[in-house]
């Protein structure tokens, strides 16, 4: 349901199973999101949040989770924002339209999902 959102949205999406995957992704091609998971195989997506900030990468990050405390958690990563999952799609979609600049969504540009 997330793919289909953000494909509505006019992103192109890379949708992979692992941190792994996503950082191959992160490193050859642009992306403008980062939407992860919190409990992802070989790192989590927090630790994969924390690498992409320590590496200085221009990309937003999202932090999923279906954890009452994703929130102090995805801050203190570096996270960009939260997502609960269960919660409102529209709630999701406000978080990235906020994050994105219009030219940003527009330009159909790219997100990894880990």
């Amino acid at each position: 349901m997330y793919l289909l959102m953000l494909r509505m949205m006019g992103f192109a999406v890379r949708a992979v199973g692992d941190a792994a995957a996503a950082r191959g992704v992160l490193e050859r091609e642009p992306v403008a999101l980062l939407l992860t998971d919190w409990y992802l195989p070989e790192p989590e997506g927090i630790l994969l949040i924390s690498e992409v900030r320590q590496r200085d990468m221009a990309v937003r990050t999202i932090l999923m989770s279906n954890a009452w405390h994703v929130a102090p958690v995805a801050d203190a990563a570096g996270a960009d924002g939260w997502y609960r999952k269960g919660e409102s799609l529209d709630d999701l979609r406000a978080l990235i339209q906020r994050l994105l600049t219009p030219v940003e969504i527009h330009d159909t540009a790219a997100a990894a999902l880990a």
